[in-house]
């Protein structure tokens, strides 16, 4: 019982999973939302990515979405969003999870998905 509670703690949480210095690789730019899916924050649409954010991106008081910075742009889970962004790990290639972890200084919950995972930086509410 102990391991299933633990479990259901830590899945529910939907903190952003956010990197220990703000390195970045290549630069795209993303169109779509961010929504909050099983205790991860992902992007939406029919193959939910896993995103890492900058240092300073925090949860909504109210958890109804995420601030891009003290001062910065609030976007709520699935509204429309811009962001720039780099696309590591795509059906399951590019940067190995251990590769991704080791280099941002994170870790992706287990529960996440791990074959799409994008950094989303400076994001613009619509």
């Amino acid at each position: 019982m102990l391991i299933l509670s633990g479990c259901a703690a830590h899945n529910g949480d939907g903190n952003p999973i956010t990197i220990a210095r703000p390195a970045f690789g290549g630069e795209a730019g993303f169109y779509g939302s961010v929504e909050l899916q099983r205790g991860c924050i992902v992007t939406g649409g029919d193959r939910p990515e896993t995103v890492l954010f900058d240092p300073d991106v925090t949860l909504t008081d109210d958890r109804s979405g995420i601030r891009d910075g003290p001062d910065g742009a609030v976007i709520f889970f699935g509204r429309k969003t811009w962001a720039g962004a780099a696309g590591l790990r795509e059906g399951g290639k590019g940067w190995s999870i251990a590769d991704i972890e080791e280099f941002f200084g994170v870790i992706i919950p287990k529960h996440c998905p791990t074959n799409e995972v994008v950094r989303l930086h400076d994001f613009q509410s619509e």
